[in-house]
């Protein structure tokens, strides 16, 4: 998968057990090339028990992403009662290398042991600030550990600032899968959903759960034409830009023009077909056809295929 730097910071807020460890000594065994843990009580760091600035999204729908407090009032209004019953907490992170996702998956299944075993009603994921109950974070380990059905949509925000005709949209939250945040400067504001259909479903997945994207390399998002490419850059910030790669030689060209233009034809039509009602099927679906879920000759198509000629800084 490639070498990542992974940075995972969960918040297991419980009732007052007593436990000085967040699990039993055959987890924490487990977990310990990986993962640091601490206990903490509200009174010796209230700090700590500030509500989250997101709550996991309120549905399943293929568009779903993590709530604000203005989108969701209620479901956030319900978590900080919650938080501010329980007494105690675990803080659980990773700060290490690696090459695969095992250290994200040793944070992920202790904070969920934690919040089992400690009778713990909410856990803060700090690297993206969101809030979830018990029941919401053994959905995303199972879905990790299992089924293999981990959405990014769940667990990752893409946050959005929009400066008039134009936005720059910037995950949260990737550095717990050892991946820069991604950076989309100058997307025109009338197409976000396109903006976050890119991150969330194409380029988070991929640099996530396959292989991290690293700076300089390019990626290919349609089959043809062959200028249909991507090209990440290094940011101030180590987050990585996402640009159209340049036509005639390997280097990042001003924003995403190519991109929205070959993209946004079939993205529109399948925004179309997701509003239609749909029979009732036990077939399983393609939720992301015009993005390249499953591959086709569609102009359109964004494969998961980095150049094989990229050569990362």
């Amino acid at each position: 998968m490639g070498q990542r730097q992974f940075h995972c910071h969960y918040e297991v807020f419980c009732i007052d057990t007593g436990a000085t460890e967040p699990a039993p000594p055959e987890v924490l065994e487990v977990v310990a090339p990986f993962c640091r843990w601490k206990r903490f009580t509200r009174h010796d760091a209230p700090q700590r028990f500030a509500p989250p600035a997101w709550v996991v999204p309120q549905g399943r729908g293929p568009r779903r992403q993590p709530q604000s407090v203005d989108q969701a009032p209620v479901a956030h209004q319900v978590l900080a009662q919650m938080l501010n019953t329980l007494p105690v907490g675990f803080e659980i992170t990773v700060d290490v290398e690696g090459d695969d996702l095992k250290p994200f998956q040793a944070a992920l299944g202790l904070a969920a042991t934690t919040a089992q075993a400690s009778g713990g009603g909410v856990i803060i994921d700090r690297t993206s600030d969101i809030g979830l109950t018990v029941d919401e974070l053994l959905a995303q380990a199972s879905a990790f550990n299992e089924d293999g059905d981990h959405d990014l949509r769940d667990t990752v925000v893409v946050r959005v600032d929009v400066q008039g005709p134009t936005a720059t949209l910037r995950t949260i939250g990737l550095a717990k899968y050892g991946q820069r945040d991604l950076v989309l400067e100058g997307f025109p504001a009338q197409h976000l959903e396109l903006g976050r259909a890119l991150l969330y479903d194409k380029l988070g997945p991929y640099a996530a759960l396959n292989a991290p994207l690293l700076a300089g390399q390019t990626m290919a998002f349609a089959r043809k034409p062959p200028e249909a490419r991507l090209f990440f850059t290094e940011r101030f910030d180590g987050a990585l830009l996402v640009t159209d790669c340049e036509a005639t030689e390997k280097k990042a060209a001003v924003g995403l023009t190519r991109f929205v233009q070959l993209s946004l034809p079939a993205f529109e039509q399948q925004l179309l077909d997701e509003a239609r009602p749909h029979p009732i099927t036990d077939e399983p679906t393609d939720e992301h056809p015009a993005l390249g879920a499953s591959p086709s000759d569609d102009d359109t198509d964004l494969h998961h295929r980095p150049d094989d000629d990229r050569q990362p800084n």
